[in-house]
């Protein structure tokens, strides 16, 4: 590795959220990428007058291993520059009750990123091919939640 690359500002954590404000069951999922791991909660909205909500869907969690080779691939779709000169909110997210989704990169210098935009449509060109290898990243892990327990949708 030239000593250029290794000063060079690397990703440490990706954060990508999918929530729904109108919806039952199984509303929010936060998928957790690190360097060496990776975890698919999926939780509820409020909800908290029904009593027995939290009790009937309880957070649901898959952890998994993560290699070096998936995490370079991840690592790579970013464009720091590109995605830092994205606004923090794109469009109307969640009007007429659609879905949302939002990605959150945090960086070796401290720097982090949130960008929040509609799950009904495209994600921005700008970080799509990130965005698409995170829900094919999702996608595998939703396999390994229990019988019955599925992402709405």
């Amino acid at each position: 590795m030239r000593q250029r690359d290794a000063l060079k500002t690397r990703v440490r954590n990706i954060r990508f959220d999918w929530w729904a404000g109108f919806c039952s069951g199984y509303c929010c999922t936060t998928l957790d990428v690190q360097p060496d791991a990776v975890s698919l909660t999926l939780t509820t909205v409020g909800k908290d007058y029904i009593a027995d909500y939290k009790l009937r869907y309880p957070d649901q969690e898959v952890r998994a291993d993560l290699s070096d080779k998936h995490w370079r691939e991840l690592e790579q779709l970013v464009d720091r520059d590109a995605l830092f000169a994205l606004p923090d909110t794109i469009g109307h997210p969640g009007a007429v009750d659609d879905p949302i989704e939002s990605v959150e990169l945090k960086f070796s210098d401290g720097a982090r990123k949130r960008v929040t935009f509609s799950a009904a449509g495209n994600p921005p060109a700008e970080i799509e091919p990130l965005i698409r290898k995170l829900w094919a990243l999702q996608l595998r892990l939703e396999k390994e939640l229990p019988p019955g327990i599925r992402f709405p949708r």
